[in-house]
């Protein structure tokens, strides 16, 4: 286990995705996202964030266990999409499943997308931080 790797995906996971939440959710798109009930009150960025900061130790540290075929960011893009997939479970399918979401489809859409864009970004930082390892690996 390499803390150094593991805090680095984490903060560099954290502060993009972070930012990228409030110009999605609280920005550009605020007003739907009041009307989808996403929000039942001004949001809570303190909670926001720490949310990140433990999708970023979790993620980063399962990382280097997970077997799956290819190196980079091919690796990190399915090891990304398959913790993405099972995000989009928790955060788009159980609020349709709890609550009436006015315009559904333009929600799932819409939240799909924003998902697609955090877990791609994963991927992203997990190839660079992670690309010694590929390396190593590919000359064993």
């Amino acid at each position: 286990m390499n803390i150094k790797k593991i805090v680095s995906v984490t903060l560099i996971y954290t502060i993009t995705t972070f930012f990228i939440a409030i110009g999605w959710h609280i920005g550009l798109f605020k007003s739907l996202y009041l009307e989808f009930g996403y929000f039942t009150g001004e949001p809570n960025l303190f909670y926001g964030f720490l949310t990140m900061v433990f999708q970023g130790l979790i993620l980063s540290s399962f990382y280097p266990y997970v077997k799956l075929s290819g190196t980079g960011f091919k690796k990190a893009f399915k090891y990304s999409m398959i913790f993405g997939l099972f995000q989009w479970t928790l955060q788009v399918l159980a609020l349709v499943a709890k609550q009436n979401v006015p315009n559904e489809f333009l929600y799932i859409a819409m939240e799909s997308f924003y998902l697609f864009v955090q877990f791609s970004i994963l991927a992203l930082i997990l190839a660079f931080v992670y690309k010694e390892d590929d390396k190593s690996s590919i000359k064993n």
